[in-house]
Order: C-alpha cells, then sequence, then structure tokens
C-alpha cells in the first residue's frame, strides 16, 4: 500500500511538471504572436500615453516610467529607438540623457502604445 502511494504522489508529481512546462511553451507563443500583432502606425486606446515610455528589470515587476527619460523622443541610442518605434518595445539598458547604455543586466523598454495594445487585447 505504501509503495502505491509514493508512485502515485510521483505520477502526479511528473504531471504537474509536464504541465507546468507546456504551459510556459504557451506563455512564449503568445509573446510572439503579441509581436507579430502589434502595428506600431496604430494608435491604440489605453491608459498609457502612446509616445511614453516605460521600463522594467523584472517579468515580477509592473512596467513604469523611468525617472529621466519620459517620451520616445528622447531616446538617442539608434538601435533602442528603432526598435521601440517599429516594434513597440526593447531590451537592453539607456543612460539618462537616451543614448546606449550598459549591456549587462538589460531591462525592458516598452512606449505606451505597446502597452495599450497588451492591455487591450
Amino acid at each position: 500500500m505504501d509503495f502505491m502511494f509514493r508512485l502515485s504522489a510521483k505520477i502526479i508529481a511528473l504531471l504537474i511538471l509536464v504541465l507546468l512546462s507546456l504551459s510556459g511553451s504557451a506563455l512564449a507563443a503568445d509573446r510572439a504572436a503579441a509581436l507579430k500583432d502589434y502595428d506600431a502606425g496604430r494608435v491604440y486606446v489605453g491608459q498609457y500615453p502612446a509616445d511614453g515610455l516605460f521600463m522594467r528589470r523584472s517579468v515580477k515587476k509592473a512596467y513604469a516610467p523611468h525617472h529621466a527619460l519620459a517620451r520616445l523622443d528622447q531616446v538617442h541610442c539608434p538601435e533602442a529607438h528603432r526598435s521601440l518605434a517599429e516594434h513597440g518595445r526593447w531590451q537592453g539598458n539607456l543612460n539618462v540623457n537616451g543614448s546606449c547604455g550598459d549591456p549587462a543586466d538589460p531591462a525592458v523598454w516598452v512606449v505606451g502604445n505597446y502597452l495599450n495594445f497588451m492591455t487591450g487585447r
């Protein structure tokens, strides 16, 4: 009887791990689809200013305005500006003057239009 209980517990734990890994794949697919569906030429209605700039360093935290960079036109790093303008998001670091920053421990940056797109879905 004890053997059957341990075997059942192991099977349940294995099933939970499989389900968790499948849900992670689904989330990644949803993110990829969102990037593909976002249209930078369209203004999405929502609570965020379309040209506002927001960042976060952890997926556990919400996007927040940066203390020095409030709008996309303040970003002078060519790679960051292009990606934010075309795709609504960019991963990297920016200096307070909007120039390209140190590539270590990158933040995720988004424009408000992208946040409106994501929250309106």
